[in-house]
Protein backbone atom coordinates (compact mmCIF):
# COMPACT_ATOMS: atom_id res chain seq x y z
CA UNK A 1 0.00 0.00 0.00
CA UNK A 2 2.72 2.22 0.90
CA UNK A 3 4.42 1.49 -2.48
CA UNK A 4 1.44 2.50 -4.07
CA UNK A 5 0.96 5.66 -2.51
CA UNK A 6 4.98 6.44 -3.04
CA UNK A 7 4.64 5.45 -7.12
CA UNK A 8 1.02 7.36 -6.89
CA UNK A 9 2.86 10.29 -5.73
CA UNK A 10 5.82 10.33 -7.79
CA UNK A 11 3.77 10.24 -10.77
CA UNK A 12 1.49 13.09 -9.95
CA UNK A 13 5.30 15.10 -9.33
CA UNK A 14 6.25 14.43 -12.84
CA UNK A 15 3.23 15.17 -13.80
CA UNK A 16 3.36 18.33 -12.38
CA UNK A 17 6.73 19.36 -13.02
CA UNK A 18 5.79 18.35 -17.03
CA UNK A 19 2.95 20.39 -17.04
CA UNK A 20 4.79 23.27 -15.78
CA UNK A 21 7.97 23.24 -17.93
CA UNK A 22 6.13 22.63 -21.18
CA UNK A 23 5.95 26.30 -22.69
CA UNK A 24 5.13 26.93 -26.06
CA UNK A 25 7.93 27.13 -29.03
CA UNK A 26 9.88 29.47 -29.39
CA UNK A 27 9.48 31.36 -25.65
CA UNK A 28 11.84 34.28 -26.38
CA UNK A 29 12.76 36.19 -29.86
CA UNK A 30 14.50 34.07 -32.91
CA UNK A 31 17.58 35.34 -33.88
CA UNK A 32 18.33 34.96 -37.36
CA UNK A 33 22.73 34.94 -38.45
CA UNK A 34 23.31 36.41 -41.69
CA UNK A 35 27.15 35.43 -43.22
CA UNK A 36 27.34 38.01 -44.87
CA UNK A 37 27.10 42.28 -45.11
CA UNK A 38 24.06 44.39 -44.65
CA UNK A 39 22.79 45.43 -47.87
CA UNK A 40 23.64 42.49 -50.65
CA UNK A 41 20.66 39.83 -51.48
CA UNK A 42 21.46 37.61 -48.44
CA UNK A 43 20.64 40.08 -46.26
CA UNK A 44 17.62 41.40 -48.18
CA UNK A 45 16.39 37.83 -48.22
CA UNK A 46 16.65 36.97 -44.86
CA UNK A 47 14.94 40.00 -43.46
CA UNK A 48 11.90 39.53 -45.72
CA UNK A 49 11.90 35.93 -44.13
CA UNK A 50 12.06 37.19 -40.94
CA UNK A 51 9.47 39.09 -41.35
CA UNK A 52 7.27 36.67 -42.75
CA UNK A 53 8.16 34.04 -40.11
CA UNK A 54 6.95 36.59 -37.02
CA UNK A 55 3.49 35.87 -37.29
CA UNK A 56 3.34 32.25 -37.45
CA UNK A 57 6.22 32.03 -34.55
CA UNK A 58 4.36 34.67 -32.22
CA UNK A 59 7.98 36.30 -31.15
CA UNK A 60 10.13 39.03 -33.08
CA UNK A 61 12.96 37.14 -35.54
CA UNK A 62 16.03 39.20 -35.39
CA UNK A 63 18.11 39.20 -38.05
CA UNK A 64 22.07 39.67 -37.45
CA UNK A 65 24.65 39.93 -39.69
CA UNK A 66 28.30 38.32 -39.15
CA UNK A 67 30.14 38.67 -42.41
CA UNK A 68 34.16 37.43 -42.42
CA UNK A 69 35.25 34.58 -43.85
CA UNK A 70 33.17 33.72 -46.44
CA UNK A 71 29.92 33.25 -44.66
CA UNK A 72 30.65 30.55 -42.18
CA UNK A 73 31.20 32.69 -39.36
CA UNK A 74 27.36 32.71 -39.30
CA UNK A 75 27.83 29.05 -38.65
CA UNK A 76 25.63 26.05 -39.99
CA UNK A 77 23.42 26.66 -42.47
CA UNK A 78 19.77 24.81 -42.21
CA UNK A 79 18.03 26.02 -45.32
CA UNK A 80 18.73 26.82 -48.42
CA UNK A 81 16.63 29.35 -49.43
CA UNK A 82 18.05 30.95 -52.87
CA UNK A 83 20.62 29.40 -55.95
CA UNK A 84 23.00 32.35 -57.66
CA UNK A 85 24.58 30.70 -60.35
CA UNK A 86 27.91 32.02 -62.02
CA UNK A 87 28.48 32.94 -65.36
CA UNK A 88 31.75 33.24 -67.80
CA UNK A 89 31.24 36.26 -69.31
CA UNK A 90 33.27 37.82 -71.84
CA UNK A 91 33.52 41.29 -74.70
CA UNK A 92 31.80 40.23 -77.68
CA UNK A 93 34.76 40.85 -80.03
CA UNK A 94 36.62 37.87 -78.23
CA UNK A 95 36.31 34.65 -80.88
CA UNK A 96 35.05 32.09 -78.62
CA UNK A 97 31.94 31.63 -78.20
CA UNK A 98 31.67 28.64 -76.53
CA UNK A 99 33.68 27.29 -73.02
CA UNK A 100 35.25 24.70 -75.20
CA UNK A 101 36.17 27.23 -77.88
CA UNK A 102 37.24 29.69 -74.81
CA UNK A 103 39.89 27.08 -73.06
CA UNK A 104 40.77 26.17 -76.43
CA UNK A 105 41.44 29.85 -77.11
CA UNK A 106 43.57 30.65 -73.70
CA UNK A 107 45.33 27.36 -74.22
CA UNK A 108 47.31 29.07 -77.23
CA UNK A 109 47.93 32.24 -76.19
CA UNK A 110 51.38 32.94 -75.19
CA UNK A 111 50.72 35.50 -72.23
CA UNK A 112 48.16 34.29 -69.47
CA UNK A 113 44.41 35.53 -69.55
CA UNK A 114 43.49 37.85 -67.40
CA UNK A 115 40.07 37.70 -65.30
CA UNK A 116 37.28 39.49 -62.67
CA UNK A 117 35.52 38.25 -60.13
CA UNK A 118 32.73 39.80 -58.17
CA UNK A 119 33.57 38.31 -55.04
CA UNK A 120 35.14 35.40 -53.21
CA UNK A 121 32.68 32.55 -54.29
CA UNK A 122 33.34 33.16 -57.85
CA UNK A 123 36.79 34.10 -57.73
CA UNK A 124 37.60 30.56 -55.59
CA UNK A 125 35.49 28.90 -58.57
CA UNK A 126 37.84 30.31 -61.35
CA UNK A 127 40.75 29.59 -59.95
CA UNK A 128 39.21 26.03 -59.84
CA UNK A 129 38.32 25.97 -63.28
CA UNK A 130 41.29 27.16 -64.22
CA UNK A 131 42.98 24.47 -62.61
CA UNK A 132 41.00 21.59 -63.49
CA UNK A 133 41.22 22.30 -67.27
CA UNK A 134 44.87 23.75 -67.53
CA UNK A 135 44.10 27.33 -67.88
CA UNK A 136 47.39 30.06 -67.35
CA UNK A 137 44.53 32.54 -65.79
CA UNK A 138 46.11 35.58 -63.90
Amino acid sequence: MMRMRLAGALIALLAAVAASSAETYPSRPVTMMVGFPPGGPTNTLARLLAEGMQPSLGQPVVVETLSGASGTLALQPISLLAASPLWIVGKAALPPTTVTELIAWIKTRSEPTTFGTVGSASHLCALYFAQKVGLPLQ
